[in-house]
């Protein structure tokens, strides 16, 4: 069963692909005959989301629950509510347009590459015999989680806001969260598809090495290591522009939750359970923490295992006599694989890394500081004006 399937085999995607058609994060695709199906119908289906898209942020522009919320919001949560806003647009609509009308046939390259791969290193067939490890149980958990931080966030907005449940569920845009979300899942269970399949090609390279008239001739390794770099290349061009919206929605997330954190402890004091309130928004912050920490060590431990392949092609041609076959190979082979090391990039704009995470809580932190200076010159200006009207009235 596909369920059942490790991350060692393509396949195993197949399941959560298929769900991930409902919201095109994916193109309709038929991996048993490496074909797109029913493309008129994805296109129309597009544009109907598109719109539907557009006709969701009409009626939000005029609605009265928004503009009731923006009454009772400092200028720093508006600024948040609709930078986010406009950022989750962006990046459902690209994705949108990228799955349906554009590099359709990377989405297919993709897949063959893998699969091709799967077989050289008979990998088609292999299931998790671990239930904590296996791609479904995790899927499930990270949903269980994200529905209850969600359903906390909404009761938390209606504690401050005193709107009917139902409205806020709308007001906090759940639907783009929960697109982001999904696109995210995605691209991380890619990444550990590439990096299980560099761990793999290290242990057959090792293996080779040691008993070469087992194996296929290093020549295949190299056409595989090819092969795998060029779907990080693939990887890079279907989502290197989503990345670059998701790493601003992680430190607009970050910033927005601990911003909030700071305006319920200090001005609704006197809301009830203001205490949940905060709490709400610090797991907000773990779970977006833990998300892109995750996606960013994948891609890091995915460029190691990549640099470690071109390690043992030095390291191994000591165990062979200078001049020898396997040795000339593995200097073939590490000279041809060094042009092909993988690097993750956000639109080419620049690489993204682990250290990328640093960076980011750097400019978390300055951002904060700017924020929680606006909230306290507003929270004075207000109780001035408080003042002021209350001495007009006496």
């Amino acid at each position: 069963m596909t369920f059942k399937l490790s991350v060692k085999d393509i396949n195993f995607i197949r399941c959560f692909h298929t769900y991930l058609n409902i919201f095109l994060v994916t193109p309709w695709y038929d991996f048993d005959r490496n074909v797109f199906v029913r493309q008129n119908i994805t296109r129309t289906y597009a544009l109907l989301l598109l719109m539907l898209k557009t006709m969701w942020l009409c009626y939000l522009i005029n609605s009265e629950t928004l503009k009731h919320a923006f009454k009772n919001m400092l200028l720093s949560e508006i600024i948040f509510y609709v930078v986010t806003c406009i950022n989750c647009t962006i990046i459902s609509v690209v994705t949108i347009l990228k799955t349906c009308f554009w590099g359709r046939a990377k989405w297919k390259q993709l897949y063959t590459n893998f699969q091709h791969i799967d077989v050289f290193l008979r990998n088609k067939g292999k299931e998790e015999t671990c239930w904590w490890k296996n791609v479904y149980c995790i899927l499930f958990l990270k949903h269980l989680l994200f529905i209850v931080l969600c359903v906390n966030l909404i009761y938390s907005w209606y504690k401050v806001l005193k709107r009917p449940l139902i409205g806020n569920a709308f007001l906090v845009n759940i639907f783009d969260v929960y697109y982001h979300f999904m696109l995210l899942q995605f691209a991380n269970w890619l990444l550990h598809s590439f990096n299980s399949r560099y761990r793999d090609l290290n242990k057959t390279l090792v293996a080779a090495s040691r008993n070469p008239k087992r194996f296929p001739n290093f020549k295949n390794l190299a056409r595989m290591y090819r092969i795998l770099g060029e779907n990080v290349k693939i990887f890079n061009d279907l989502f290197g522009q989503q990345m670059v919206f998701l790493l601003f929605q992680y430190s607009v997330g970050l910033v927005e939750s601990l911003n909030r954190v700071y305006i319920t402890a200090k001005i609704y004091k006197n809301v009830t359970d203001y205490n949940y309130i905060i709490i709400s928004n610090f797991n907000a912050v773990i779970f977006l923490m833990f998300n892109y920490v995750n996606v960013f060590s994948n891609m890091d431990s995915t460029v190691r295992q990549a640099e470690k392949f071109i390690h043992y092609c030095y390291k191994l041609q000591d165990d062979f006599q200078n001049g020898s076959k396997e040795g000339r190979d593995l200097i073939h082979l590490s000279q041809s694989s060094e042009r092909f090391v993988p690097k993750f990039s956000a639109a080419g704009y620049f690489t993204i890394k682990k250290s990328v995470i640093l960076s980011l809580l750097g400019n978390v932190a300055t951002y904060l500081i700017i924020f929680i200076q606006l909230n306290e010159s507003e929270s004075t200006n207000l109780k001035i004006n408080e003042s002021i009207h209350d001495n007009i009235n006496c």
